[in-house]
């Protein structure tokens, strides 16, 4: 049966507060140090004063996560750059630029550079792994239902043109242990399993997969893994290879907040031969993770911008942008848990939780829930309506306040 998620989004933009060091457009320098904790609002308000402001508060920013000004200085100085130079640059600087950047994500994700390829987005990079796979008619592929749409949609176009078939897991909204999530994968696992999908973080819920132990229990039965990190990497800490798995995919204007058009697409070395890339490559060899970037002429500004956007990232940390995102979330989710309409779609566990969480109000559609906060609160969130998951989600973001969260709980008291 076709599954698809139905996403009714508007325009967004998230609250601010105050700051102070790398100067951002309006002078204000990031903080110095680091938080005293999750709850430092002082610090934290300096990190929110490097986001442009807005008139309303934002808690959606799992679309994508917008990027600091220093980020988008950058962007622009470099895109300065290129329109000045032009073709010069391009043909005497580019190459160069682009591997500085391609050796700088690789040390941030703990992984070889001749094993990362950069992408515009999950997206893509999925579609290079799906299709450029080698696949034979009655291969099976294990996903479960609660994955990205349009990661769902690439397989069905895989079944229609290659004759593979799916096999779905059904996930457990509120899991009572690691095992009962592993198990749900394995149920699927059979001798023509030859691909499993595992999505780190479900964008529906903000739930939290072990990954890594799904991924040895697949792979001890010679199944290859695919990982969807979309909403993972850059908000959860860890190396990429560590995960376990024989493809990474995410994007980069999410989490890691830089420029939107940015992903990242990692192969175990021993895998990058076996794939086709999606647009036709002669000038590499078979093992050179370059030749799935060969899309003709691209905006390199935009690539370039992903080491400023790292340079924020590490500026906060990983470990207290984690705790942040993390504190917020619990914060609101601990508060309209005991109203007695309110039902929370999303582990409560930390160790499952994440900066997204989804609830529903009895008596009210997602989109009506929505509307009320927006048009009556000025607060934005977006309606999930979803043949599994049906609510409204919430996600919150560095430079989300304590005050913003709050805010949410009283704006559905009034609801």
């Amino acid at each position: 049966m076709r599954r698809k998620a139905f996403l009714k989004l508007m325009p967004g933009i998230a609250a601010v507060g105050c700051a102070t060091q790398p100067a951002g457009r309006e002078g204000a320098a990031m903080p110095t140090g680091r938080p005293r904790g999750p709850d430092d609002e002082a610090w934290w308000a300096a990190i929110a004063a490097q986001y442009e402001p807005t008139d309303f508060v934002n808690l959606e920013n799992g679309f994508f996560t917008r990027p600091a000004r220093p980020v988008t200085d950058a962007q622009t100085r470099h895109r300065d750059e290129i329109n000045r130079r032009g073709a010069h640059y391009m043909r005497t600087d580019l190459e160069a630029r682009i591997e500085g950047v391609r050796r700088r994500l690789a040390a941030f994700a703990g992984t070889p550079a001749e094993e990362l390829a950069l992408v515009r987005n999950t997206t893509e990079a999925m579609n290079i792994v799906l299709q450029g796979l080698p696949w034979a008619e009655g291969d099976e592929i294990v996903l479960s239902n609660q994955d990205y749409d349009t990661v769902v949609g690439i397989l069905r176009t895989l079944v229609r043109r290659r004759g593979v078939v799916l096999r779905e897991a059904t996930l457990p909204e509120q899991p009572r242990s690691d095992d009962e999530v592993i198990a749900a994968y394995l149920e699927h696992v059979g001798p023509r399993t030859k691909l499993a999908l595992i999505t780190q973080v479900i964008h529906l819920t903000g739930h939290v997969l072990p990954v890594p132990a799904i991924a040895a229990a697949l792979r001890e039965r010679g199944v290859t893994v695919l990982v969807d990190g979309a909403h993972g990497f850059a908000q959860l800490p860890g190396d990429i290879p560590a995960m376990g798995a024989d493809f990474f995919a995410a994007s980069l204007h999410k989490w890691l907040g830089a420029p939107l058009g940015n992903g990242l697409l990692w192969m175990r070395a021993a895998e990058i031969p076996r794939v086709e890339p999606l647009f036709a490559d002669v000038a590499r060899p078979s093992h050179d993770i370059r030749r799935f970037e060969h899309i003709g002429t691209r905006p390199a500004h935009d690539v370039e911008a992903i080491a400023d956007a790292i340079d924020v990232h590490e500026h906060m940390g990983a470990e207290a942008k984690r705790a942040r995102l993390l504190y917020l979330r619990q914060r609101w989710v601990t508060a309209v848990s005991s109203r007695e309409r309110v039902r929370l779609r999303s582990p409560l566990d930390d160790a499952r939780a994440c900066a997204i969480a989804t609830f529903s109000v009895d008596g009210l559609t997602p989109r009506a829930l929505q509307a009320a906060l927006w048009e009556r609160h000025r607060i934005y969130t977006v309606a999930i309506e979803h043949p599994v998951i049906q609510g409204v989600r919430v996600t919150v973001h560095p430079s989300t306040t304590a005050a913003d969260v709050d805010g949410l709980v009283a704006a559905l008291d009034a609801v």
